[in-house]
């Protein structure tokens, strides 16, 4: 078997400490904002120029996100990866950044800490993913040793060491443009392993796959949820459920209307309930009504 880093020659003089931040000069940072797998909203039609891959259709066709979420973290462990990084990236006018992050598969104190502490501007694998069409094979310590982080900045030793507290020690990540829009996604895969070694061509074929076809899933949702001024606007599936909530239908009456099942209609009703505090359904109703949701 090779050794991924066989493959990984044009990184060590690609990447240096000169390009490793992404900070403007005006000392802005880039924004980021999070997003979860139960906002995705799929379209089911099929489309006469685009088949999807087996892996993307199952994904798809999964009866609600829990379902969508076990399928995944099923196939990650698989491959011997515990955690899954999506990225969507957005170049503003002004000449920042956006970042768009799945929050879903990556364990929630690191998320907080990533926006909280602007990682996304000093995080070599959106770098190498952003500026290089290979694959980025990694751990912690080729960070130091390939001098893709500086040794003496406080806020990079951080970064190296939430990393390893977060048990995202080694892995690989990918850059895919979508083909619509031209915006830049970063897909990764992390495992507490603490050296890149165990990742070898054939792991890499493995992840490649599997980060096209969940890109091939995710993306058309994050490019409606990009359109949004916030991300904190109920997905289209969910305006459709508080409206028909609002004419008094019960669950199976909505999973009738919109064909789909009592189970998810209960599914995104506890959700929409937890979003906006209300304790019951009456109270979901009287809340969209007085902040005119639908």
């Amino acid at each position: 078997m090779t050794n991924a880093a066989e493959i990984l020659v044009p990184f060590e003089d690609e990447f240096t400490p000169q390009n490793w931040c992404q900070v403007r000069s005006d000392g802005q940072r880039p924004a980021i904002s999070f997003f979860e797998e139960q906002q995705l909203v799929f379209d089911m039609r099929k489309k006469e120029d685009h088949v999807p891959s087996r892996i993307a259709s199952e994904l798809i066709a999964a009866s609600t996100p829990e379902a969508r979420m076990a399928n995944i973290r099923s196939m990650l462990s698989v491959l011997g990866f515990n955690f899954l990084q999506y990225e969507a990236v957005q170049n503003t006018n002004d000449g920042n950044r956006e970042h768009y992050f799945l929050k879903t598969y990556v364990p929630g104190e690191w998320a907080n800490q990533y926006a909280r502490k602007h990682y996304c501007d000093l995080d070599p694998r959106v770098s190498a993913c952003l500026n290089s069409p290979f694959p980025f094979v990694w751990d912690l310590q080729y960070f130091s040793k390939a001098r893709l982080v500086p040794a003496h900045d406080a806020r990079a030793r951080g970064f190296l060491e939430d990393m390893a507290h977060a048990g995202m020690c080694s892995g690989i990540a990918f850059g895919f443009i979508n083909p619509a829009t031209h915006r830049q996604v970063v897909v990764g895969f992390n495992s507490a392993n603490p050296s890149k070694n165990w990742i070898t061509t054939s792991v890499i074929g493995q992840a490649l796959i599997l980060g096209l076809s969940i890109h091939e899933f995710i993306s058309g949702c994050v490019e409606k949820l990009m359109h949004h001024p916030g991300l904190d606007a109920v997905s289209d599936i969910q305006k459709q459920i508080l409206e028909c909530l609002a004419n008094g239908l019960s669950d199976k009456e909505i999973a009738r209307n919109l064909k789909t099942t009592a189970h998810n209609v209960d599914y995104h009703l506890r959700y929409l309930r937890k979003k906006y505090g209300a304790a019951n359904r009456a109270q979901l109703a009287y809340t969209i009504g007085r902040l005119a949701i639908v």
